[in-house]
């Protein structure tokens, strides 16, 4: 009896771990979750931006009829760079500093983009989204001061999806 506890204790020192086989298993079945989980992440990533994107066009067109409301025209292309910056005073003496501490920046490219047709009565911002849907309020380049947007060459940068038009 003695000698079969001794047996049995020798082969359980000898069995305990795991083999190299089942390591390498179960590293590469972690590889595998992990790369998934990256790659999901990427697509919300992507989402939010363009979210971000149609917050931001939209904050900046709640500034714009506010400017309107004050002067009785939107700002002409030159008084309202929608790059950062905030324009220079018009006619009627505001900026759209008065209406907006910031003008936001796209996540990825820093630049939406700002029309207005000739008479200032109308305009079209714009940015390159990521993902492919067009979101249910964007309006079609052909609209009113959109024409007068180049979609070659702007949006600044292409982010791979569809452009997003906004207009008054």
């Amino acid at each position: 009896m003695v000698s079969y506890y001794k047996q049995l204790k020798t082969k359980l020192k000898q069995t305990k771990g795991f083999t190299l086989i089942e390591l390498l298993v179960v590293i590469a079945i972690i590889g595998i979750l992990s790369s998934v989980v990256l790659a999901s992440l990427n697509g919300a990533r992507e989402s939010a931006r363009d979210s971000r994107r149609q917050t931001d066009l939209n904050q900046v067109r709640t500034s714009l009829a506010l400017f309107r409301d004050q002067c009785g025209e939107f700002p002409s292309e030159s008084e309202a760079a929608v790059s950062g910056s905030l324009g220079s005073a018009n006619s009627c003496g505001t900026t759209l500093s008065d209406h907006m501490s910031q003008v936001p920046t796209d996540p990825s490219t820093g630049d939406y983009v700002y029309a207005s047709n000739n008479q200032n009565d109308g305009y079209c911002l714009a940015a390159s989204l990521e993902g492919d849907s067009v979101p249910d309020d964007s309006a079609s380049s052909s609209d009113g001061a959109c024409s007068n947007i180049d979609t070659s060459t702007a949006p600044p940068a292409d982010n791979g999806g569809a452009t997003y038009f906004l207009t008054n």
